[in-house]
């Protein structure tokens, strides 16, 4: 969870460092207004401007939020995976019997992966 957490406050990072480029862009493109060639300028300044948004967002949306997702789901599978020890270590210490231990912690297995493991086994 907490790589998670990290994952995300990272990927509110490059937004906010766009958004402090647009405002650098910006206050060139103003000071060039008042000048005597002021339209060839403000052109390249606008252009540094939009260029930080455009950074700051591809950066944070193409690969810190999906790595963040990333995270997020191996954090859900390592949660279910460890769920599903505590689950068979439970039954070990109620002295299940093993063939109800197995058919316990296949159910929580696909229809596929039981397959695999009755091939695997046979």
């Amino acid at each position: 969870k907490d790589d998670e957490r990290v994952m995300r406050s990272l990927s509110k990072i490059p937004p906010s460092m766009g958004l402090t480029g647009t405002t650098i862009g910006l206050v060139a493109l103003f000071a060039e207004v008042g000048g005597s060639d002021a339209i060839s300028k403000i052109g390249p300044a606008m252009a540094v401007a939009l260029t930080a948004t455009l950074y700051g967002v591809m950066c944070a949306f193409m690969m810190l939020n999906p790595m963040a997702e990333k995270v997020s789901a191996m954090t859900i599978k390592d949660r279910e995976f460890r769920e599903l020890i505590m689950r068979g270590l439970l039954l070990l210490k109620d002295r299940a019997s093993p063939v109800f231990i197995e058919e316990v912690l296949k159910s929580h297995l696909t229809f596929t992966q039981q397959k695999e493991l009755s091939q695997k086994a046979a």
